[in-house]
């Protein structure tokens, strides 16, 4: 961690000297920008997440349907006893723009990125924020780490520390075994390749008893991982697991 926090740090410095020197430039296609972050023809092609919308996972939904409705999908989640998050909030809908600058930060050590990406997530969280006690990353194994250099949902969620004054936690939830991606994979598959992969690290156990938590990542697609997760603070005593992704593949219903 301590290689990863230099890193960011570096990058911070290069960054906001450029700024000084140099006038913005959009993050997403490089051109001259008047403000810090996307310009206006990029954001047209971005798609935030609004209400109305589901309660539980965040769709949002093409009419207004009332107060605290859940999707289909969510429903069947709710009656299921292998479902454990509670809330999924995410800020954008995972198409192609997002994509671009989703993997730009996740694979192309674009870390300014996460200031940008940890307002949208906040922009859409305030009702999962109350009473939350600790923000915990999805971990990744340490080979996947020590090959990319960092991981990039702990700059998510120290960055929304920054924003909330909520503490985050990198060395509760622990990537026992490593899993080959779950890019391609299918929704079954995507289960059975997470299964028995995170663990607790015992002896912070008791920083998780009782408490809200909110998993922090960067895509959220059929919350494979994210349940994975829920699932192993829950049977260490956590009380409530809701999970903030940048993006979903949710699409408007």
């Amino acid at each position: 961690m301590i290689f990863s926090n230099t890193i960011y740090n570096i990058h911070e410095f290069i960054l906001s000297t450029r700024s000084i020197l140099l006038p913005h430039q959009c993050f997403s296609c490089q051109s001259i920008n008047y403000t810090y972050g996307i310009c206006s023809i990029c954001w047209l092609q971005l798609r935030f997440n609004h209400k109305p919308a589901c309660i539980k996972c965040f769709t949002p939904f093409s009419f207004n349907y009332g107060q605290n409705i859940m999707c289909g999908k969510c429903i069947q989640k709710s009656n299921s006893k292998k479902y454990y998050l509670n809330y999924l909030r995410s800020a954008l809908f995972y198409n192609t723009l997002a994509k671009k600058l989703i993997l730009k930060f996740k694979n192309g050590q674009a870390f300014y990125l996460s200031k940008l990406f940890a307002k949208w997530m906040l922009s859409v969280s305030h009702d999962i924020l109350k009473n939350t006690n600790l923000f915990i990353p999805v971990p990744l194994h340490a080979n996947r780490i020590w090959w990319r250099g960092y991981n990039q949902s702990v700059l998510l969620s120290q960055n929304l520390s920054q924003l909330t004054h909520i503490p985050t936690y990198t060395n509760i939830l622990l990537r026992s075994k490593q899993t080959c991606s779950q890019e391609g994979l299918s929704a079954k598959n995507r289960q059975k390749n997470v299964r028995g992969v995170f663990t607790i690290n015992r002896s912070h156990m008791q920083l998780i008893r009782k408490k809200q938590i909110i998993l922090i990542d960067d895509v959220c697609t059929t919350s494979a991982t994210l349940n994975a997760c829920a699932k192993t603070l829950k049977k260490f005593g956590a009380i409530t697991v809701h999970a903030l992704t940048v993006a979903s593949t949710n699409k408007m219903l």
